[in-house]
């Protein structure tokens, strides 16, 4: 990312605080999807991700994981991504795994750092 105010302001999360709020937010999504299924309603847990992620990540710049352990995506700017790129960087999750970093805040232009 080629954000020089997000690197001057903040420190990014490390590997470990960024697997832990996401085993924290994924638990929770699969919590909800429990809650929602009590009420009778079948809603995939992809689903309830990509619009956990993108809607809380884009618009407020956390999610309840990240918020447990501080951290926020931010834009180059310092602010949060906005609802687009928050979806892309969803879509773009899978591709960490192939390439071993993380491949999502480098194509949105984003960064998981401490608040």
């Amino acid at each position: 990312m080629k954000g020089a105010v997000v690197d001057v302001l903040y420190q990014r999360a490390s590997l470990v605080e960024r697997a832990v709020a996401l085993l924290l937010d994924v638990a929770l999504v699969l919590q909800v999807r429990v809650a929602l299924g009590l009420l009778g309603l079948s809603v995939p847990a992809g689903l309830i991700l990509v619009a956990y992620f993108g809607c809380f990540d884009g618009i407020v710049g956390t999610t309840a994981g990240k918020w447990a352990l501080d951290l926020e995506v931010v834009d180059a700017s310092g602010e949060p991504p906005g609802l687009l790129r928050g979806f892309l960087r969803v879509a773009l999750l899978p591709l960490n795994l192939f390439f071993f970093r993380f491949v999502h805040d480098l194509f949105t232009g984003t960064a998981v750092v401490k608040r």
